[in-house]
This record gives C-alpha cells, sequence and structure tokens, in this order.
C-alpha cells in the first residue's frame, strides 16, 4: 500500500473504507462496521489469525484486522475480499 491509496475492505460481517495516510506509522481514516459509521482517524496495527502473531500494518485476506482508535482496538471477523476503491 502507499500513502493516500483508498480501499475497500470486505470482511464476513461489515465492507470497510479505509484511506492509508501514512504506511509507515499505519495511520488510516477507516469507515464501516458498527464501530465506523463515519471516516474516524485510527492506527492499522495489522492482521492476526485470533493469537499473538500479528503481520504488521498488512491487509490479508483469511486474516482479521486489527484497528486502534485511542486506546481502544477493534477485531474485525476476517477479511474476504481486499480491493481499491474506484
Amino acid at each position: 500500500m502507499r500513502d493516500m491509496d483508498q480501499l475497500v475492505v470486505r470482511t464476513e460481517n461489515s465492507t470497510y473504507e479505509i484511506t492509508v495516510i501514512s504506511r509507515e506509522t499505519g495511520e488510516i481514516l477507516v469507515r464501516g462496521g458498527r464501530f465506523f459509521p463515519e471516516f474516524t482517524p485510527a492506527r492499522l496495527a495489522g492482521s492476526s489469525l485470533g493469537g499473538s502473531f500479528l503481520k504488521l500494518r498488512g491487509i490479508y485476506a483469511g486474516f482479521n484486522l486489527e484497528i486502534h482508535v485511542g486506546r481502544k482496538l477493534i477485531v474485525t471477523s476476517r477479511v474476504s475480499k481486499i480491493s481499491l476503491a474506484a
């Protein structure tokens, strides 16, 4: 991913629109699902399979996204599809 890339990420339960602000730090804007009704500044920690292994600042099909908003950690359902926004 590059800075300012816009992605659509579909999980088992929701669809998220993500704008990458800084790929180096994981800063993003995210909208979608029940936690992000409007674009919200957040930090993409990475993707995991639910354990302690975390693929830093990446989004991968079959993995759960881990997103930090302030002190709160949001873990999504598994990613099923990733695409660039039109």
